[in-house]
């Protein structure tokens, strides 16, 4: 199971995203990461596709490594 998500401009200084997500098998999670957007998304939907991009790199990642095993 894949979890991710956004805030949308929770930094006050720079008003930048916070973006993240959680990887779980059964009821364990495994990799998970929480980090501020590099770019300042014009839009809602922006911010979203932008979250959605790391998870996606993140899964091709371990799908990768898992598979190498």
């Amino acid at each position: 199971m894949v979890y991710s998500d956004s805030d949308w401009a929770g930094s006050v200084d720079d008003i930048k995203n916070t973006s993240g997500y959680a990887f779980t098998l059964h009821s364990d999670m495994f990799s998970w990461n929480s980090k501020k957007q590099e770019v300042v998304a014009q839009s809602f939907s922006e911010k979203e596709y932008i979250a959605s991009g790391d998870t996606t790199n993140q899964a091709l990642w371990l799908r990768k490594n898992l598979c190498d095993f």
